[in-house]
C-alpha cells in the first residue's frame, strides 16, 4: 500500500531541506560525507532525500518510509557520535584566513544543534508514519510492528554514546 499524505510529504521536505542546509556548509561537508551506513538504510535515506516527484505522486511504501527514517537516524547518530567529536581535530587550522577559521568554528558549534533539530524532525516523521500505518492496517498488523530494527530508533535519535551501530 502506498502512502500519499500531505503531512508526511511536508515533513520529508522539511527534513530534506535541513539535511541540505547541514551538508551545504563547506567547512563540515567533507567530514559528514564520509559517514557510512548499510546499503539498505542508505538507499532508504536516499529515497526520502531525493525530492522525487514520482514518490510525491505515487506515494511511498511504508517499508520505504521506515527504512528511510532508520537511515536518517543512523546517519544523524553517526554524525553526532563519530564525526562531531573528531571534527575539532580536523579543522583547517592556520591554512585558511582568520575569518574562515571563525566561520569553520561556528559551523562546528552549530552542528550539534542542527543534528538535534534533525533528530526531532525524524522523530516527528516517524510518529506521523506510525499513526498513518495504524490507520491503514485495520485487519493486518501495521508494518512498523514487523520491523524489529525500529526498536532502536529512539536510541539512535538521542544517544551520544558509540556502539549502537556496527
Amino acid at each position: 500500500m502506498s502512502v500519499q499524505n500531505y503531512e508526511i510529504n511536508t515533513q520529508i521536505d522539511r527534513i530534506t531541506d535541513h539535511v541540505d542546509t547541514v551538508l551545504n556548509n563547506a567547512f563540515i561537508r567533507k567530514s559528514l560525507s564520509r559517514i557510512v551506513i548499510s546499503h539498505e538504510y542508505q538507499s532508504g535515506m536516499d529515497i526520502l532525500l531525493s525530492r522525487s516527484e514520482n514518490y510525491k505522486v505515487n506515494g511511498y511504501l511504508f517499508d520505504e518510509l521506515y527504512r528511510g527514517i532508520l537511515g536518517l537516524a543512523m546517519w544523524s547518530y553517526r554524525a553526532r557520535t563519530e564525526m562531531l567529536p573528531e571534527m575539532k581535530y580536523h579543522l583547517s587550522g592556520v591554512a585558511i584566513p582568520e575569518i574562515d577559521q571563525i566561520r569553520e568554528q561556528m559551523a562546528l558549534e552549530n552542528l550539534k544543534s542542527n543534528l538535534d533539530i534533525l533528530s526531532d524532525e525524524i522523530n516527528n516523521l516517524y510518529v506521523s508514519t506510525v499513526a498513518l500505518d495504524k490507520e491503514s492496517h485495520k485487519k493486518k498488523s501495521p508494518v512498523y510492528t514487523r520491523m524489529k530494527e525500529l526498536g532502536k530508533l529512539g536510541q539512535l535519535l538521542t544517544s551520544d554514546s558509540r556502539g549502537l551501530i556496527h
